[in-house]
């Protein structure tokens, strides 16, 4: 088969599967290995592959993924033997690149840098539930909401399925409204108070989302949820009534948006559950708590689905439909 090249194209794997050019340093894990440093530093020249070769670190020691193991047959490091039985696909990596953050202003700047390191926390979350983390390594397992206390909302739904998951976790309550003391005495009549937090109004929610493990989302009806967009935009796994309307459109945009869920529906990029059942909301919680995988899965389709919401992608639905008038 013809080989091509593939400029521009910094992913390791990427360029093996397609079976493009590729300048064979392998061997570089050899000499990492050898060194046994702590820690080194690279100080190669512009353009000369840093950060595909780390792409090619990452793919070789990356335990989440042993089928990589098969992109370094026929390369130079697949003849020390020793070396891929021990080391390849065998330690948790930590892969993190400020190659593609480019952006005009400070603060687009500092959203992006934002992103990147809450999805990076992300798809390690694999950690907390293995043993390389000590305990008090492992941080508390944290179900985020952002709204107003009124009726609409339903917190009282989501508190309710805190407490009948009955998880090692916690729940943050971002908001205000005049539903705060009914809240709280749901709360406290529950013995909850060290388990969920009620955080107030917040100018910077982005905060607590970026350290959040999953958004959830209670109320019985919506116009259009904005609030599940700024979730999706940091890379949360999202767990939704199906209300109408909004969260479907959303999170199942392939399926009927008359479609309401009468339990738990795994959609394509969040779960929906039956609107006002306390049963099916603590169901959905427990799932996402213990399948790593299926937490993962949602955090790596996030971004691509925000970017269907971008102004541009906006604007051309817009022209699409104005044509057709």
């Amino acid at each position: 088969m013809r080989k091509e090249l593939n400029l521009g194209n910094s992913d390791f794997k990427s360029i093996i599967e397609n079976n493009n050019y590729f300048v064979d340093k392998t061997l570089l894990i050899k000499e990492i290995l050898s060194a046994e440093k702590a820690v080194l530093l690279f100080p190669r020249p512009r353009r000369f592959g840093k950060t595909l070769n780390l792409s090619m670190l990452r793919y070789f020691f990356d335990i989440r993924t042993p089928e990589n193991k098969e992109l370094f047959k026929d390369l130079k490091i697949w003849n020390e033997k020793e070396i891929i039985e021990k080391h390849c696909c065998q330690y948790p990596v930590i892969y993190l690149t400020f190659k593609d953050a480019k952006a005009d202003t400070w603060d687009l700047m500092y959203q992006q840098l934002t992103e990147t390191i809450s999805k990076l926390y992300q798809a390690h979350s694999y950690l907390l539930e293995s043993d390389f983390l000590i305990k008090k390594e492992k941080n508390d397992f944290i179900f985020i909401n952002v709204a107003r206390f009124e009726p609409q909302k339903n917190h009282k739904l989501l508190i309710n399925a805190f407490y009948k998951a009955n998880l090692d976790a916690k729940l943050y309550l971002i908001g205000d409204g005049y539903l705060r003391e009914d809240l709280e005495l749901k709360i406290k009549d529950l013995g909850l108070q060290d388990r969920v937090k009620l955080l107030g109004r917040q100018k910077n929610p982005y905060k607590f989302l970026s350290k959040a493990d999953c958004f959830v989302f209670s109320s019985n009806y919506e116009g259009f949820p904005n609030v599940l967009l700024e979730a999706l935009l940091c890379n949360l796994p999202i767990i939704s009534t199906d209300c109408k309307s909004g969260p479907r459109e959303i999170l199942a945009p392939n399926t009927p948006i008359t479609k309401e869920t009468e339990n738990i529906e795994i959609a394509e990029y969040g779960i929906l559950t039956k609107v006002g059942s306390v049963e099916y909301m603590a169901e959905a919680m427990k799932l996402i708590y213990k399948d790593n995988n299926l937490r993962y899965n949602f955090t790596q389709k996030a971004q691509n689905r925000i970017k269907e919401f971008e102004v541009k992608k906006i604007i051309e639905k817009w022209e699409e439909v104005i044509e057709k008038v």
